[in-house]
Order: structure tokens, then C-alpha cells, then sequence
């Protein structure tokens, strides 16, 4: 099957394991290995596409340093290999040498470019709630890239080719945030909690946190992974606090200079106490929804070529089948005089008469016009769905 005429499922990674057994046994807890999905790693890519996207991360990235890279572990360190010529932008002939030499290549961000992982990056998207990117890693035989090390990010595994052993280690910092990429100390490893070796199409999920280490044997190994940056309480806190602070003066003005110099007589934790409970007892604090629906419904998401639907726009009538787009997991919002639709990379509001309407579009992800139902006639049926499709949310079936 051609990839980009596949349509990703859940299934389609995980198999007959469903979502609220993954998310209650596995999700940020343990690992998780998934055997023999070999149509989807199949579709992702293949050795003969290792140029094209090690050019493309490169192009994507304007020749940013650690958009391709080339590493290998030497005694317990990380060795970059030099790819980048004067200009600094990346020879293929170095990624060949560096290959030979032993090193494992490394083409990060490739979901901006390479249609099938930016996919699967929509469908995990969708499925989690969480931004999801896709890096490549290319190794050798008889090779190890990266010294053990942790990830501030929750990853997916899929191996495309070849095989690679896994060795896995509990964490030693549960839940890490801040440095995506960090090792531990020998003597903080203990014993390892699971050892593996992944084939074509057998995928590993890991918890952020989770120390581990790639080694290949006497083949080669192509593998992807899909990185979930979680969007954590602490964020959500966060960015709530800031946009608190755009109506709320006393939180933009400055620390007192010298502050640290004068006797601890208590009057920062005064302070402090009062500008938090300050914020806590704002009535419009807790609209939490409005943050969730700005950072993580609303962010742009890769999905599936649109520009041909837009051109049968014309064609929408009360009779027309429409789907939701790959990757689209819509929200309603009710703000009593108006209501709106959110989902990745924009939103529509309309009047409350189309509450029932857009709870329609919510809760089915294919159905005829005039299906919709609610106290709006066929005209505002024809041009919400009209909207829906500009707007990247739908896609005509008929």
C-alpha cells in the first residue's frame, strides 16, 4: 500500500491493545514492547530514503547544528563526528565516512518533511494529546551510539530495519524535565530491568525517565523514534500564571535590586504569599480549558494533503459525506453566548443554536450534511460543514 494513501489507526501501532489499558498500565510508568507491526514500519521509510531525509533535516533546519549529527560511544562518551563543511551546512560524503567509521546517524525534526512520520506523529497527537516529533537514527553493525542516557520526553521505538538490542534501566530521575537529553552516573544504573532486541516492525514505548542503551550485532539498524514532549501541571500552571500577569501589574514589576543583601526578615515569602494568593483567588484562574485549548488542541498539527478538498467546496449539499481529517480530535467549548469547536491549528465558533450541531461533529467522525441536527436549518448545516473544510477540520467522502 502506498503510505501515503494508508489511513493510520490506533491499531495501527498498537495493535489489539486499546487505549485506556495503555494509558492506565503504561503511559509515563513502563515500557512497553509491541511485536510484528510490520505494515506500519513498513510505510515509514527504507534504506533507499536515508539521503533524501538527511538532506531534508538539513534543508528544514537552514543547516542548524544538531538537525544531522553522527555519534558513537568511546568509553563511556558520546564522539560527534564532524558533517558540516565550512558553511555549515551538511556533506553527504561526511555522513558516508562517518557511517563507515562506525557512527550512528542521526536526522532529527524529519515530520516537517517526511509525510509518513508525520503521520504517525499526528495520529500519537491525537491519541495523547501531546506534541509529538520524529527523529531518524541509522547505525552501523556491531555499533553503539549513545553512552546510557534519559529523555525529558515519553518515545516510541519503531524499528524499520535490521535489529537493535535495547538495554533498559529503572530511572533515576522519575518524571525529568528540562534537558532532553541527560546520562547518569555508573554507579546510579543498578542492574538492568529489561533487555531486548527489536526487529522490523516491533516498536518500544518508553517512559520519560527511563535510562537505556542501543547497541546493533552483525546487521544494521534503522529505527524512528517518536518523541512526546508532555505538556505537564506545572506548564499548565505556568502559562496560566502568565497570562494572569497581562492584566495583573503587581506580577510584572520588577524583584527589588539588592534584594538578597538586606536581612532575611521574612518579606519575600510575604510577599510572594500574597502576590500567589492573589492570583489563586481570581475567579477567571481556574479556566484552565482556555490554556489547554491554546497550547495543546489549537498547535498546529501534520496531517494528511488538503489543498485538493478546498477545490470541492462548491460541491457541499445536504446529501454530501464528510470525515474528520487524520489526526483531528475536536473539542467543544460552551461559553453560553457562543460556542467553539477547537481542534489542532484553529477553531470555529458559531451562535448557540449550533451546540448540537458541532456536539455532532464531536462525537462522529464521518456523516452526511444533513445528519446534523439541532434547531438550524439546511443552509447553516451546509455552510458549518463548508467551514469545517476550510478550515482543515473536515474532508469530503462525496
Amino acid at each position: 500500500m502506498n503510505p501515503t494513501e494508508r489511513t493510520l489507526q490506533w491499531a495501527s501501532l498498537f495493535g489489539s491493545l486499546d487505549r485506556e489499558t495503555f494509558l492506565s498500565d503504561n503511559w509515563e510508568t513502563s515500557p512497553l514492547v509491541i511485536r510484528g507491526r510490520t505494515e506500519l514500519s513498513g510505510g515509514l521509510m527504507g534504506l533507499d530514503d536515508i539521503e533524501a531525509v538527511v538532506a531534508g533535516a538539513d534543508n528544514s533546519a537552514a543547516g542548524e547544528h544538531g538537525s544531522v549529527v553522527a555519534v558513537r560511544s568511546d568509553e563511556g562518551h558520546t564522539v560527534e563526528y564532524p558533517v558540516r563543511d565550512g558553511s555549515g551546512r551538511v556533506r553527504l560524503a561526511a555522513v558516508f565516512d562517518a557511517f563507515a567509521e562506525g557512527h550512528t546517524i542521526v536526522a532529527n525534526h524529519i515530520a516537517r518533511f517526511w509525510r509518513p512520520a508525520a503521520e504517525l506523529c499526528a495520529l500519537l497527537e491525537s491519541e495523547l494529546g501531546h506534541p509529538v516529533g520524529c527523529n531518524l537514527f541509522l547505525t552501523p553493525p556491531d555499533a553503539v551510539g549513545f553512552v546510557p542516557h534519559y529523555d525529558a520526553m515519553d518515545t516510541f521505538f519503531v524499528q524499520v530495519e535490521g535489529a537493535k538490542h535495547w538495554t533498559l534501566y529503572r530511572p533515576v530521575v522519575e518524571l525529568p524535565f528540562g534537558s532532553a537529553f541527560d546520562k547518569p552516573r555508573p554507579d546510579e544504573l543498578g542492574d538492568p530491568e529489561m533487555e531486548l532486541v527489536l526487529e522490523p516492525g516491533d516498536v518500544l514505548y518508553q517512559p520519560r525517565g527511563w535510562v537505556h542503551c542501543g547497541r546493533t550485532g552483525d546487521r544494521p539498524s534503522l529505527h524512528l523514534t517518536f518523541g512526546v514532549s508532555p505538556y505537564r501541571w506545572m506548564d499548565l500552571l505556568v502559562e496560566r500564571i502568565r497570562q494572569v500577569a497581562a492584566d495583573d501589574i503587581s506580577l510584572r514589576r520588577a524583584v527589588p535590586p539588592g534584594l538578597l543583601e538586606r536581612p532575611d526578615d521574612g518579606d519575600l515569602a510575604v510577599v510572594a504569599g500574597r502576590l500567589f494568593r492573589a492570583v489563586l483567588d481570581r475567579p477567571d484562574f481556574h479556566d484552565y480549558r482556555e490554556v489547554l485549548l491554546d497550547n495543546v488542541v489549537r498547535r498546529p498539527s501534520p496531517r494528511d494533503p488538503h489543498f485538493e478538498h478546498l477545490l470541492r467546496l462548491g460541491d457541499t449539499g445536504v446529501g454530501s459525506r464528510v470525515e474528520r481529517r487524520r489526526g483531528m480530535r475536536p473539542v467543544l467549548l460552551n461559553r453560553g453566548d457562543r460556542v467553539e469547536l477547537g481542534f489542532p491549528g484553529s477553531s470555529i465558533t458559531g451562535p448557540p443554536e449550533a451546540l448540537e450541531a458541532m456536539r455532532f461533529i464531536v462525537e462522529n467522525a464521518a456523516f452526511a450534511v444533513g445528519d446534523l441536527p439541532g434547531p438550524i436549518d439546511d443552509a447553516a448545516r451546509v455552510e458549518l460543514v463548508e467551514v469545517a473544510i476550510r478550515q482543515g477540520l473536515l474532508r469530503p467522502l462525496t
